[in-house]
């Protein structure tokens, strides 16, 4: 579930985030609306822009990086001597069965673009699960 369904450590991190949706919206499916207007809750609650790419030929051409079945979502900056104005976060909208899912693999790449020197430490998970603590509990109200 987790940025290419990575090691078992960090499925189970990325697993434990609590989104703060209500239970009857956190099982509901995540379409693309869905998905654009939550990236812009992360986006403001981390303080940064960053382009949501749901489209993996599109990622490509943006990126110049393939992207497999396995991944799920990715968190993209550009090469260091370049760094892109607006990063890309990529992610695979047939994998995420849930808006609950969504929610957790969004704080994970949300936290890869804010803090990227936090790779998969606990202090990553700690901090994807601040940005689900600040964001709205529901995009219906």
């Amino acid at each position: 579930m987790s940025t290419e369904r990575g090691s078992a450590l960090t499925i189970a991190r990325t697993r434990a985030l609590r989104s703060p949706l209500p239970a009857c919206e956190a099982a509901l499916p995540a379409d693309q609306l869905w998905l654009r207007a939550r990236a812009q809750q992360f986006a403001r609650a981390a303080g940064l822009r960053f382009l949501l790419v749901l489209d993996s030929a599109k990622y490509t051409r943006l990126s110049g990086q393939r992207v497999g079945a396995e991944v799920v979502g990715r968190a993209y900056r550009g090469p260091e001597s370049t760094r892109l104005p607006v990063p890309l976060l990529y992610l695979q909208q047939d994998a995420l069965a849930t808006r609950a899912e969504a929610d957790q693999v969004l704080a994970h790449e949300v936290t890869h673009l804010k803090w990227p020197s936090y790779g998969h430490k606990v202090a990553a998970f700690d901090r994807a699960q601040w940005l689900l603590d600040h964001l709205e509990p529901s995009l219906a109200g």
